[in-house]
């Protein structure tokens, strides 16, 4: 909180906070509820009170999306969507999706279990792959932009990538990835 509080006072408008211990890649649901939960809400609750934007972060495979949804921030970047619900309500396994061979998921179906998170308010930030700029050709790269916003939902939305941009991404494949987005929008 004296971290947020020092952004804030800096002049940040919001934070960015990295949720990756609300997964079943570290927890249990039950784990994460009582160990993250009410600490990370604490959190979250404290920034939106002191007047800043709370962007949420869990690019985990299996990310605990109903406590995400609990903390109520003002937005959500993730990397797959809700892969159990995916596999159970698609037969799809997003995981295998992102890959170096298949980048891009056609359709996108790591926006189709967000609903839920857009009717609230709540604006989903996402999900083109990290690795798509440093090691996609520029169809590879455009294709992920164009999967991710024809899946994105029609208002709040972020396109971004689900993680990091790889720091050793060269600046022609960064030129490439705002290339596809400006044609894209």
């Amino acid at each position: 909180m004296l971290f947020a509080d020092s952004l804030l006072e800096s002049g940040a408008d919001g934070i960015f906070i990295e949720n990756g211990e609300n997964t079943g890649d570290l927890f249990s649901p039950q784990m994460a509820e009582e160990f993250m939960l009410p600490y990370t809400k604490r959190l979250y609750d404290h920034i939106k009170a002191e007047g800043g934007y709370v962007i949420s972060h869990n690019c985990a495979p299996h990310a605990f999306y109903d406590l995400e949804m609990r903390l109520e921030p003002h937005a959500l970047n993730f990397a797959f969507g809700d892969v159990r619900l995916l596999g159970k309500n698609y037969g799809v396994e997003c995981k295998k999706l992102h890959n170096h061979n298949n980048i891009g998921c056609g359709p996108r179906h790591c926006f189709k279990e967000f609903k839920e998170f857009s009717n609230a308010g709540i604006c989903l930030m996402g999900n083109i792959i990290p690795d798509s700029p440093p090691t996609g050709s520029r169809i590879e790269i455009g294709h992920e932009v164009k999967s991710c916003l024809s899946a994105a939902p029609e208002k709040g939305f972020i396109l971004s990538t689900g993680c990091e941009i790889p720091l050793n991404t060269p600046l022609e494949k960064m030129e490439m990835l705002w290339d596809e987005i400006k044609t894209g929008i």
